[in-house]
């Protein structure tokens, strides 16, 4: 029998409640359903991220140092290995002057890792605006830039091992490739990503529609549209391409591809 009162359960022949004093008038088995406590919805927990961020000053200042945005939005593991990996790519293309093959992969991951640190702040700055940091596990970002830089450990990351370990030991068979091959090879990684990208997307849009009301997202209003950053990676990825065109068509000339592949 509960209390009407409190909705905690007492003893069947007591005519009070031992827990806050009321009267038993009715003795019923079920509990008022307004005394049940429920646990609290998850969309409240999103309120530690209340605190609005400038997207454009994440966007700027990952511009000017890959990183600097990822921290401004408290995202400082993430900033630390951005910047580490991008300014070890710059140590490599100008210590390894002498190895086409070093100066590729150096270059290769520097450019990579600056379209990435752009990227990232954006739309982590817009994701923690509107509440949606919270439920995201995987980061698309992070899935397809591993995948353009690695062929294959980008699937790793959101959890399709099998694909992930078949294209990275085929990545070591390309290595050896030469010629336009390896601008198939750069074209692959670049579909690589996206497809790294799509499935993670795919899985936070599936999280968004299990929201519950009260759970929704916060409006998200942006002076920079996403089309900003949108335009400069790819703006940055044609110079890349046309970069490994060149290449392939100078033969020792430029080896981005060689360092993609490798």
């Amino acid at each position: 029998m509960f209390c009407q009162t409190c909705g905690k359960q007492v003893v069947e022949e007591s005519d009070f409640c031992v827990h806050c004093g009321a009267g038993v008038r009715e003795r019923t088995q079920e509990a008022p359903e307004a005394a049940i406590e429920l646990p609290a919805p998850s969309g409240s927990d999103s309120q530690l991220s209340l605190k609005t961020l400038s997207v454009g000053t994440a966007f700027l200042l990952s511009l000017v140092i890959p990183g600097a945005g990822q921290f401004y939005c408290g995202k400082k593991r993430r900033a630390l290995y951005t910047f580490l990996f991008w300014a070890g790519g710059l140590v490599v293309v100008f210590l390894a002057s002498n190895s086409d093959v070093l100066v590729g992969i150096g270059f290769s991951v520097s450019c990579f890792l600056y379209i990435f640190g752009f990227l990232d702040a954006y739309f982590t700055a817009r994701e923690v605006n509107s509440g949606l940091d919270i439920i995201i596990d995987d980061n698309p970002r992070i899935a397809a830039v591993l995948n353009v830089l690695t062929l294959g450990i980008g699937y790793f990351y959101v959890g399709d091992r099998k694909k992930g370990l078949i294209l990275f030991l085929l990545g070591r068979v390309f290595g050896s490739l030469q010629g336009w091959a390896l601008l198939v090879v750069f074209v692959l990684q670049l579909v690589l990503a996206w497809d790294a990208y799509r499935i993670t997307q795919a899985e936070i849009e599936r999280r968004i529609g299990t929201l519950l009301p009260g759970e929704e997202l916060r409006p998200e209003p942006s002076r920079v549209p996403a089309v900003v950053p949108l335009i400069a990676a790819g703006c940055l990825v044609l110079a890349l391409t046309a970069l490994v065109v060149a290449g392939v068509m100078m033969g020792d000339g430029i080896v981005v591809t060689d360092a993609l592949a490798t």
